[in-house]
């Protein structure tokens, strides 16, 4: 049994660059995130298509909106000040991580031409290699948007507050943060894609569809946690927000209280 969509491997092929020998392999970790990058523009495109800014509006844009402002009350209230700035990419974040863990639902076959034998589909949450290129994302984002906001020796400051004694502490926090966040999706992701594939050898009928459904459940809860977790860490790097960003948060949000 695979443990990682890494280790599924449909196609290879060796390459000379620059007098050097490279091995490109098409594994299910890049399959899986073209796929989730597909079924998201599809469902992006499907979404928004028909919106509109009057008066009345369908169901289904009365639903997107409300998902998208819940979104952004929690990131604004996480900022205490207005999200603009930030809460696309921690959108971006929960989306593509729901939308992959829920790809992982239904464990469905694949065939491996390479080998001529079959393999379960691993979402691409479960490799390793997917999770650490999220949580590069977010480690970047806290320098991009702590600068952007305190400039460059302001935000260098706070590794060496309260004491500058604190600086290799303060690094070492900061990384190992980071790496924790990897960690912690890919082995939820992948112990539990693990567990549905050998219940579904076991019985094949009952026991998968209600771990189908925790799955759904859990998929959810991951993504919930990871695009939080990624918040807190920039949020961390941005400082407290000035007393004129909290006004300004505080008259939004009594604004918004007023009209609900």
């Amino acid at each position: 049994m695979n443990l990682s969509p890494d280790q599924v491997i449909f196609w290879t092929e060796k390459f000379s660059l620059f007098g050097r020998e490279f091995t490109f392999n098409l594994n299910m970790t890049l399959v899986g995130t073209w796929l989730v990058m597909l079924l998201i523009f599809l469902g992006c495109y499907f979404a928004t298509r028909r919106l509109h800014d009057g008066l009345t509006i369908n169901r289904w844009q009365n639903f997107l909106e409300t998902i998208v402002s819940w979104l952004k009350n929690e990131v604004e209230n996480a900022l205490q000040r207005k999200a603009n700035f930030i809460f696309p990419i921690i959108a971006s974040l929960f989306v593509f991580v729901f939308v992959s863990n829920l790809s992982g639902v239904i464990p469905l076959p694949f065939y491996v031409p390479l080998t001529g034998d079959w393999a379960v589909y691993i979402p691409p949450t479960g490799s390793f290699s997917t999770t650490i290129g999220l949580t590069l994302v977010v480690m970047l984002a806290v320098p991009l948007f702590g600068v952007a906001r305190n400039g460059f020796l302001g935000y260098l400051k706070r590794y060496i507050e309260p004491q500058w004694i604190l600086l290799p502490f303060n690094i070492i926090g900061e990384i190992s943060g980071g790496v924790s966040l990897a960690i912690r999706l890919y082995g939820n992701i992948m112990s539990g894609t693990v567990i549905i594939a050998i219940l579904l050898s076991l019985a094949p009928v009952f026991i998968p569809t209600v771990m189908q459904l925790f799955g759904m459940l859990t998929g959810v809860i991951q993504a919930y946690i990871f695009a939080t977790l990624a918040l807190v860490y920039i949020v961390a790097g941005l400082g407290d927000p000035s007393a004129k960003e909290k006004k300004e948060w505080e008259e939004e949000s009594r604004l918004k209280s007023l009209e609900s």
